[in-house]
């Protein structure tokens, strides 16, 4: 299998982020996505997905703080809720949607995000997010070897938040993720993610 194989493997069954923007992949018409993602301040956050129609998908979040290590979990006061439309070709794809969910200290809201594909090795992205005032974020993901993907994205805030990350996938139907959050900082988090997606 060639690298533009392996990598259109890698984007199909991912759950719709790069690490915590969207990209414009929307599951397949009758299946789900379990994802737990560990954060950097022993927090957990769980996602489920499915997709009841064709371009269309929706989930919801739940996690908190401080759930793996020592003290007191601060749980989140209430699920977060996720929507996309997206339409794809194989040279372009965009997506409309909304997520509530706490990234990069801050929720998204209503987003658009534009994406593309560069001879099946770079999924280029670049979108624009509205919740109380407008983001910019732009991000890639770049095929490595068998199942591997290389992931950049960056947010336009107060500053220039810039995340990398490592996808593997295993078993057509898995993906083990480990990134690395705001690199350019003083302190640099680390995220662990796992995923499963399959038919309904």
């Amino acid at each position: 299998m060639g690298i533009s194989n392996i990598l259109i493997s890698c984007f199909l069954i991912n759950f719709g982020y790069l690490i915590d923007m969207p990209s414009t992949y929307v599951l397949n018409r009758g299946s789900y996505d379990l994802t737990v993602r560990l954060e950097p301040d022993g927090g957990m956050i769980g996602h489920i997905t499915v997709s009841p129609f064709d371009n269309f998908m929706f989930g919801m979040s739940y996690g908190g703080k401080h759930i793996i290590g020592y003290g007191t979990p601060d749980w989140n006061a209430s699920p977060e809720f996720q929507a996309k439309l997206g339409i794809s070709t194989p040279m372009i794809s965009f997506a409309i949607g909304f997520d509530s969910q706490v990234y990069m200290d801050s929720a998204l809201g209503l987003y658009g995000v534009l994406g593309g594909n560069l001879g099946g090795k770079v999924i280029p992205y670049l979108g624009v997010g509205y919740r109380s005032k407008t983001q910019f974020f732009l991000g890639t993901e770049v095929g490595l070897a068998r199942g591997f993907s290389f992931l950049a994205e960056g947010l336009l805030k107060n500053k220039f938040i810039l995340n990398v990350g490592l996808r593997w996938v295993f078993a057509d139907r898995i993906i083990l993720e480990f990134d690395l959050k705001d690199v350019t900082s003083k302190q640099i988090g680390r995220i662990l993610k796992f995923s499963y997606t399959d038919y309904i």
